[in-house]
């Protein structure tokens, strides 16, 4: 299944049908005509789904049944008798579509080939459907289920996911989408055969699921993380440590991890180079490498240079370090410390610095490498080594020149092929752990495909999404003790919440406070003549009553009213934003004033659904951000009044100047040839609206490092403006904190680590 070339070298519905031959999959086809996206979406054409207007033409394939498999006549055998059918049929529709790329010359994004998938589910309703699409040099497979519902009230259809298999490259498909493209290929004979089209969607829902390839792809990181802390050596803990070696092991190796794979998915964006995980570039730059090493080899041969010499660096002194353009001033700035003549205080315990110079055959080879990497901000990369006041040392990361000081962690834990290895001491010595196959984390991270666009509960990519990271953070957590292991989590409470539950929260939260808002509008239930009583007990008339003073709604018509037109305005399955200008401008402005905190927000997995939905919601009422912008530029000229309006001249000159720094900001980030309109929803929200909180440092560093991801999905990439056009973090630092919500803050508390190497 890897070769694909032939959708380069022959037409497309002939390339489509070569790809089902390949897979094995009978298809009955009806007419190879193309047509008409308006002819064959009728009703459901929608021009404003950005999706609908790339698609260039449609071809309506066939349908994979019963009847198929056994090569007889097909129960239906036309696109207008698809169409026409009344009731639900078991069998597969699949349709061709070749898309332009977008306006900006991007290719289609996921939302887009999702959109064009659900106008075609509506147009067909009685079938699961599966779409072929082809841009550029890519293709990609959509496909989705319809579930019809009744209520009460309405009647309707319920869309299930669309599960996207997105950008197979077609000269050379990643190593990831081969897997997945074997795994929808089916046997026709044996015990394992494939007969009816059932049995094809059971065995095509379990491959395109993100939940099968989370479960394969986490117990792989799991087995090799118990492998690798048995072979990693930390520092010795300072004297003051109460947590004994093998715990801070475990919590090194799950922050190694951690760092590792979020490295992974800012590499998806092109803003850090392949060169740096690829064993051949590292073996030709280090001067001792021990990658292909053999696993019963390690020992004193292997030193962990990998680690040392590049990821160090890359964490440390590149990902924590801002960018600066000038040469000179980059050389001094990531100067190598190796020369202990040479270290001096001023320079001692610097993050900033690029060491272990004397492991690499070219002094200059990692200025050259990351140039372009730019700075990340967060904390999940700020080295934890410091200087206690009273000058005793901490070195939890050890990033160090001192061989004493130093982490080893070694190369063959990244690079080593496949082996078999003995975790049955992990698993109360059950003898099926004896001979576990491991392999290289880099090996392991090549097979699969990443995505840094967050999965919903209605669109998943069949990739590896960042929620991946609070997933494999709170999981591992269950082994920090060494005695308790899979009960560890529980002393913390760290359980991940699925994606479902946080969406039905966050759909329930939103809507009850914007009904209030919507109730709270003094015009709306304020009669003429007539004296109502606010929710204080206060009494007003019409014509005094201001519009910051909240009114409880007694009209059960208008709130039943504004219930439904909420409810239409968070449907996923028919969105429509019924609602009138000035009520439109209100629920906007409600948006931007919310405050959401989440006092156990583990690594984000409420904030980060209350972010989604809040965009969505944004892009559905002002779809072009011009209501969002003037409400933020509002808020900053109302800062610029206030400021101008000082007594101190001092305080007033700096006041005025931040306010004005403000505004540009705002104009520069709505700048729409830079990024794209999500960007500035997401941007202002996590700035203003979301707070979390969690008793663990390295699940809120997470959580700040998935809204980075996020921000960072809707940023267009340019060399030519400082730091890449990539923005760093916003400052989350009191917006995401560390604490235990369940015990008051002590005052006046002030940190006890100094400044000197932080």
């Amino acid at each position: 299944m890897t070769n694909l070339t032939y959708f380069q070298t022959l037409p497309f519905i002939d390339a489509i049908k070569q790809l089902f031959i390949n897979l094995q999959v009978p298809v009955s086809f009806f007419d190879d005509k193309p047509a008409k996206p308006q002819d064959v979406l009728g009703e459901h054409y929608n021009l404003t789904k950005d999706g609908i207007g790339l698609m260039k033409e449609v071809y309506v394939l066939g349908l994979v049944d019963d009847a198929a498999f056994k090569n007889d006549k097909p129960g239906i055998s036309s696109a207008d008798d698809a169409a026409k059918l009344k009731k639900d049929y078991d069998g597969l529709l699949i349709f061709g579509v070749p898309v332009s790329n977008q306006k900006n010359g991007l290719p289609p994004t996921r939302t887009q080939l999702a959109d064009i998938t659900r106008a075609l589910n509506r147009a067909f309703p009685h079938f699961p459907v599966t779409v072929v699409f082809q841009y550029n040099h890519f293709i990609s497979l959509a496909n989705a289920e319809r579930q019809p519902y009744k209520s009460e009230s309405k009647e309707g259809e319920k869309i299930g996911k669309v599960n996207l298999l997105k950008d197979v490259f077609i000269p050379n498909p990643h190593r990831g989408h081969s897997d997945i493209l074997a795994g929808l290929s089916i046997n026709r004979t044996g015990t394992k055969a494939v007969t009816t089209f059932k049995q094809l969607y059971n065995q095509w829902q379990k491959v395109l699921s993100t939940q099968t390839l989370n479960k394969r792809f986490y117990l792989e990181l799991f087995h090799w993380y118990l492998w690798a802390k048995r072979h990693i050596k930390i520092p010795a803990p300072p004297k003051t440590e109460t947590q004994d070696n093998d715990t801070l092991t475990s919590i090194f190796t799950i922050r190694l991890l951690t760092r590792i794979l979020f490295v992974w998915f800012v590499k998806e964006k092109k803003l850090i180079p392949g060169d740096a995980f690829d064993k051949d570039y590292v073996a030709d730059i280090l001067k001792h490498f021990d990658g292909d090493g053999s696993l019963s080899a390690m020992g004193k041969a292997d030193e962990g240079n990998y680690y040392k010499a590049i990821l160090q660096n890359l964490f440390f002194a590149t990902l924590n370090t801002p960018m600066d353009k000038d040469p000179a001033t980059e050389q001094e700035r990531r100067q190598f410390m190796d020369n202990s003549k040479t270290r001096v205080t001023d320079h001692y315990l610097d993050q900033t610095k690029y060491r272990h110079q004397s492991l690499l055959r070219k002094p200059d080879i990692l200025i050259q490498l990351f140039k372009d990497v730019p700075f990340l901000n967060g904390g999940l990369f700020e080295c934890l080594d410091y200087r206690e006041p009273d000058g005793s040392e901490k070195r939890y990361d050890g990033f160090s020149s001192t061989k004493s000081k130093q982490a080893v962690v070694p190369d063959v834990l990244f690079f080593s092929p496949e082996s078999e290895q003995d975790l049955s001491a992990d698993f109360d010595n059950d003898s099926r752990m004896k001979r576990v196959r491991i392999k290289g984390l880099i090996r392991t991270l090549d097979n699969y495909k990443f995505t840094i666009a967050e999965n919903t509960p209605l669109e998943e990519e069949i990739a590896l999404d960042p929620e991946l990271l609070g997933k494999v953070f709170e999981n591992l957590l269950a082994s920090y003790n060494p005695e308790t292991k899979t009960t560890a989590r529980k002393q913390t409470g760290s359980f991940y919440t699925p994606r479902e539950i946080v969406s039905y929260m966050v759909d329930e939260s939103l809507k009850a406070y914007l009904l209030q808002k919507l109730a709270d509008k003094p015009e709306a239930y304020v009669e003429t003549g007539k004296v109502q009583p606010d929710m204080f007990g206060n009494k007003h008339r019409k014509g005094q009553l201001k519009l910051e003073t909240p009114v409880i709604a007694h009209d059960e018509k208008k709130q039943k009213e504004s219930e439904q037109d909420l409810a239409q305005l968070f449907n996923d399955a028919h969105p429509e934003n019924v609602f009138s200008n000035d009520d439109c401008n209100l629920l906007i402005e409600a948006l931007s004033n919310c405050r959401i905190l989440d006092p156990a927000c583990g690594s984000g997995a409420f904030p980060m659904g209350i972010l989604h939905r809040m965009v969505s919601l944004l892009a559905r009422l002002d779809p072009y951000n011009k209501a969002w912008k003037q409400t933020q530029l509002t808020k900053a000229k109302n800062d610029l009044k206030a400021a101008k309006q000082m007594q101190d001249d001092t305080i007033k000159e700096v006041a005025v100047q931040q306010a004005e720094q403000r505004i540009e900001y705002i104009e520069e980030s709505f700048d729409v040839t830079k990024h794209e309109f999500d960007y500035t929803r997401k941007l202002f929200l996590i700035e203003n609206c979301i707070y979390g909180v969690d008793i663990q440092q390295i699940a809120v560093q997470i959580a700040k490092l998935r809204f980075f991801i996020s921000l960072m999905s809707e940023q267009t990439v340019d060399d030519g403006r400082p730091n890449r056009n990539i923005l760093s973090m916003p400052n989350l630092e009191t917006k995401f904190v560390a604490a235990n919500t369940l015990i008051a803050l002590e005052k006046n508390v002030s940190s006890k680590r100094g400044t000197e190497g932080s």
